[in-house]
């Protein structure tokens, strides 16, 4: 592109004296004149829809509205540039109307996408379809601690987590699903939440835990770390952390026993104050999706996409192939990896409420203890105490141990068998107890008379589910016997552990009790 230079200073003629031969006008020189105004009206752009070859250079530039329909630009140099509003708009019936942030540099050249936002607003990456915003990723800090809320907006949508194109957690409303094992890890693997087998499920440490196998036989099993059952190994509850009550319908014990760097970046900045949000606006047609997408050296290797085709779906992905984790970093503190059929916590797993400011409020928790495993409600849970004890021990709701607090199972909530190969272990130290004395003569005589009270019988349940000659038999006392036993030597058998009304209106009976009340009668 060149400018128009005078060759001929036709003012300069004018002071010449008659005569003088360079007072003489050629027309050469309006010839040469008129070709260099040509040379350079022909390699200026017009003001109006201009044309522009080889390397543009715009040092600054300001653009309020820019709407593109169509713009080819073989290649364009822009060192700053503040746009208002840029829509970049293609109408294509399939394909993908896109926009590539590439460095193609070497080494550690960064591609960075900048949202920043001022004052209390937001910097906001929103998904649309047809106009309607249906998801978002938005960072903001209004009043409290900073929040990065990835969010869908609309009814019965969903948000996949799907490293290596495979979906790997699905977050619905009210409800994750994770398709493998959840695992918790503080750097080390210390425990995780999978599927063994065809539909049994596990909770484990690194050492031991239990399994759930409802769907074919109704049983809670002690397991290993990967799940597999374990016979003879772990111990439910320590000496030092017992559960309070055990109650169950039958129990059954093998044996019993006591005690040149540059960063490539585009930047979408407000400079306002107040709730001056930054948002980039992605917006698909019919069944097209709103995407961004990763690359390096050209290669994409993850995106995040969302989707109204079929089921509304926002889905963050790292491709087929890559092998590649999606990590969150809240904080720049990495606390979640989702890799192909496994999620990873570095810490504890929550579920609550979250309000509208994102505060949560924890309802139940799944994390690291210490180094141990725990699954808890706000109250009560249990503790995975695999390192050097195998033991599965009571806990509160932040993990930490507890003794004679927690019942396992309740009067009307029953487990239906407890398989182990010790006997339970049960509190007996004298420092433990008051009140001690020896059977009265009255006592003495319930005592005696239970044994005339021993009957054999079948389970009512066991007989709807079996028949009668399918059902086995067991051995022990009607409750309202014992109880009579009492009443008729002018006792209250409610009194005595051995005997408990529950509050349903059944009766249970401690037979470890009654066993030694008879043995006291003898």
């Amino acid at each position: 592109m060149s400018n128009y230079d005078v060759t001929t200073n036709f003012s300069a003629k004018d002071s010449l004296p008659t005569g003088n031969a360079a007072k003489v006008i050629k027309g050469s020189e309006f010839s040469l004149e008129f070709n260099n105004i040509a040379t350079a009206s022909a390699t200026k752009s017009n003001s109006a829809s201009p044309t522009f070859t080889g390397t543009v250079t715009i040092p600054t530039a300001t653009i309020s509205v820019a709407n593109t329909t169509t713009a080819n630009i073989t290649t364009a140099n822009i060192t700053n540039a503040t746009c208002e509003n840029l829509t970049v708009e293609e109408a294509t019936n399939s394909g993908v109307t896109g926009m590539t942030i590439h460095n193609t540099g070497t080494g550690d050249a960064d591609a960075a996408l900048k949202i920043d936002s001022s004052g209390t607003g937001e910097s906001e990456v929103q998904f649309l379809h047809e106009g309607s915003v249906g998801a978002k990723l938005e960072y903001f800090i209004d009043g409290g601690n900073p929040d990065l809320n990835l969010s869908t907006l609309t009814s019965g949508s969903v948000i996949d987590l799907q490293p290596n194109s495979v979906n790997t957690l699905r977050a619905a409303e009210g409800v994750v699903t994770v398709t493998g094992d959840l695992r918790f890890s503080d750097g080390t693997v210390r425990g995780e939440i999978g599927i063994v087998g065809t539909d049994d499920v596990y909770l484990a440490d690194n050492i031991a835990g239990l399994r759930i196998s409802g769907s074919s036989n109704n049983q809670v099993f002690p397991c290993n770390e990967l799940g597999a059952i374990t016979d003879g190994v772990t111990d439910l509850g320590s000496n030092a952390g017992r559960f309070a009550t055990g109650n169950f319908t039958a129990l059954a014990v093998q044996s019993l026993s006591t005690s040149d760097n540059i960063d490539c970046r585009v930047n979408v900045t407000t400079r306002g104050t107040g709730d001056s949000d930054a948002v980039l606006h992605l917006d698909a047609n019919d069944t097209g999706e709103a995407e961004i997408e990763f690359a390096v050296g050209g290669t994409v290797g993850a995106d995040v996409v969302w989707t109204t085709d079929g089921i509304d779906r926002l889905v963050v992905t790292t491709l087929a192939d890559t092998n590649a984790p999606i990590i969150l970093e809240p904080n720049n503190n990495p606390l979640v990896s989702a890799a192909e059929g496994q999620f990873t916590i570095d810490g504890k797993l929550r579920f609550g409420d979250v309000s509208s400011a994102g505060a949560t409020t924890p309802l139940a928790t799944v994390g690291l203890g210490g180094s141990e495993l725990f699954i808890a409600d706000a109250v009560v849970g249990l503790r995975m105490s695999g390192g050097g004890t195998n033991n599965v021990i009571p806990c509160d709701g932040d993990g930490a141990g507890t003794t004679e607090v927690t019942n396992l199972g309740g009067g009307a909530n029953r487990f239906k068998t407890i398989y182990s190969q010790n006997a339970l272990n049960t509190s007996s130290d004298r420092t433990l107890k008051q009140s001690i004395e020896e059977l009265n003569e009255a006592e003495l005589r319930v005592a005696q008379s239970c044994k005339g009270l021993i009957r054999k019988f079948k389970w009512n349940k066991s007989v709807q589910k079996k028949g009668v000659d399918g059902s086995r038999y067991h051995v022990g006392v009607m409750a309202q016997d014992l109880e009579a036993a009492f009443s008729n030597e002018g006792l209250n058998a409610e009194e005595y552990g051995m005997f408990e009304r529950n509050e349903e209106g059944t009766l249970s009976v401690s037979y470890s009790e009654l066993l030694a009340f008879i043995i006291g009668g003898l």
